[in-house]
Order: C-alpha cells, then structure tokens, then sequence
C-alpha cells in the first residue's frame, strides 16, 4: 500500500550535561521498515527450535532428561524444595553428560554447590564442597550431579529462600582446553538462552552479558534485574510490566514490544536498538543517555520524563509517538 512518508536519515539528540528531557516529542512519520540483519529463513529456524532451558517441570514430566553442555536447569526453589531441603543439604539431582569429554572446573555463586558427582555405576567421581574443584568427565557417560545448599555463615545458617532460582549451565571458551560447569543463585550470567518463554516474576536477578535469542517475556513482571552488556535477538516484550532494570550496554536487535509493555526507572544507557518494533510500549524516568537507535519503528510510544542526552536515531519509522 503506498503511502505519504517523510523520511528523516538521521536524528541525534545533543543537550547540554545534566538536562533532564521531560518528554521527548517526535513528528507522525509513516515508513516502511523492513530492513532486519535476521533472515526470514532464520526466524523459521528459530521458532522452530526447542528450548534450551530446562525448568522444574521438566524435569519432573522426563525422569531421564540429560542435561548436555548446550542447555541450561533452571530450577526454581518452591516450598515443597525448601521444606525437603530443612532435613538436609540436598535440593535436587539432575543427569549430565559433557558433549566433548575433559576436564571441568565447578564453579559456584550463592548458597548452592554440587555436592557430589556419581557416575552410571553409582561410583562416587567427585564430592568436594568448593568452588574451583576440577573433575574429568566423558561424554560416554551419565553422571548423576547433587545440588545442595551451601553454609557459609558462623551460625550454620543457608541464606537460600523460597522463590530462589537457581541455575546450572556449561561454560566453553573458544580454544580453553577446559569447561565450566556454574551453579550459580539467581544469576545466570553469560548464559545463552534460546526459543524460551519467560512469564512468571523475575526480581533481582542478573544476566550479566547473556544472549536471549528467539525468546519470548509475556505477562511478566521484572523488577530490579541486571542485564548489562546482553544480547537480545530476535525477542518479544508483550504485556511486560518491567521496573528500575539496568540495559546498560545492551544491544536489541530485531526484537518486537507491544501489549502494553511499560518500562519504569530503567537504564539504557550505551545501549543499541536495530531493527526492533515498539508498538503500544510506554518509557518512564528512564535513561537512555548515548543510545544509538537504527532502523526502529515506533507506534503509538511514549517517552515521559526520560533522560535522552545525546541520543542517536538512524532511519527513524515513527507514528503515533511523543
């Protein structure tokens, strides 16, 4: 369908240090924006694709579900974990098995470890207690990995609570001879997270230079998380309800916010925006001092009371928008 359209190739926003930019009023622009560095053979491929995370269900529905070196066990403590947990150590077990045999180095975070590692056999390969133990698995086997809480305060005490979420996932660096396996507490940090469905409340976690690719975040309420220097590709924010975040440094890219979909007291400062769609997407009090914007489309979004210093939009499509 052909329609008017004023084309504006660039926009920078340059204010002085220190000014707050009650709102940021922008002109009805029609465009069309169909340019997108994902291909539509791709975005066929990804939403074809399963999940890479694992939740407690899961687990639950699949006793021999194997957990390999591309996926992620997210495993929420829930009352019936934490009660179990008060007449021991012991949280869960899930079943491994490396994709390329070596050594692994165990790191943990938080008030979690893996307490044991058994193999198919039931033979004990590993029970050290601390961060920084390295074992040597292969990838012919099924190991058997025991997550516990950990103690590290004088009383004895785990400061592990109901609603915790905890994470175990596989750390390869290009050309590191050896692994990591992470347990980590409400974090999953460098994590790469694919075709995955988030919808119930995340508060106070961090994904610290993490990828979400071809994931989805529905009626979802977030609040007070760290996603500095992530990678979002290829994601919807629909019906999303997401306060005081920090985007820091992070790059969206071919991403869709609609619903709805309100950001509050967020930080986007440094952060990058290609090819994304918001419509019906609201911003407030947030920053997005020295964001570069290309290719984006705006419907019917609002930024109020949002601090936009120095802001660069390339190719801008806008409408409905101030």
């Amino acid at each position: 369908m052909e329609s008017k359209i004023f084309i504006i190739n660039k926009f920078i926003f340059s204010y002085e240090k220190n000014i707050k930019v009650i709102s940021l009023i922008l002109s009805l622009l029609l465009f069309s924006c169909n340019d997108s560095p994902v291909s539509p053979e791709m975005e066929e491929s990804l939403s074809e694709s399963k999940s890479n995370l694992f939740r407690n269900s899961d687990f639950i529905l699949d006793e021999n579900l194997i957990l390999n070196e591309n996926q992620i066990a997210e495993f929420k403590i829930d009352e019936t974990i934490f009660q179990n947990s008060l007449n021991g150590n012991e949280l869960f077990k899930l079943k491994y098995s490396p994709n390329t045999s070596g050594e692994f180095l165990l790191n943990f975070k938080g008030d979690i470890l893996i307490s044991e590692i058994r193999d198919s056999k039931n033979n004990l390969i590993n029970n050290e207690s601390h961060t920084g133990n390295k074992v040597f698995l292969n990838s012919d086997e099924v190991y058997s990995l025991s997550i516990s809480k950990s103690k590290f305060s004088q009383t004895g005490e785990s400061k592990l609570k109901p609603g915790d979420i905890i994470y175990l996932n596989t750390q390869r660096r290009d050309g590191s001879p050896i692994a990591s396996i992470m347990v980590s507490q409400n974090s999953c940090d460098e994590c790469r997270i694919t075709n995955t469905t988030f919808s119930q409340n995340y508060n106070n976690m961090t994904f610290l230079f993490s990828e979400f690719i071809n994931c989805k975040f529905e009626n979802i309420q977030m609040d007070g998380n760290k996603f500095t220097g992530t990678f979002f590709q290829n994601c919807d924010f629909y019906y999303a309800n997401i306060t005081d975040n920090n985007f820091e440094k992070t790059n969206f890219i071919a991403s869709n916010f609609s619903g709805d979909t309100e950001f509050k007291d967020c930080n986007f400062d440094n952060s990058n925006f290609s090819s994304n769609t918001f419509s019906s997407v609201g911003f407030f009090s947030s920053s997005f001092v020295r964001a570069r914007m290309r290719l984006t489309s705006f419907d019917a979004t609002l930024f109020q009371n949002c601090d936009m210093q120095y802001v660069t939009i390339y190719s801008p499509c806008l409408l409905y928008t101030s």
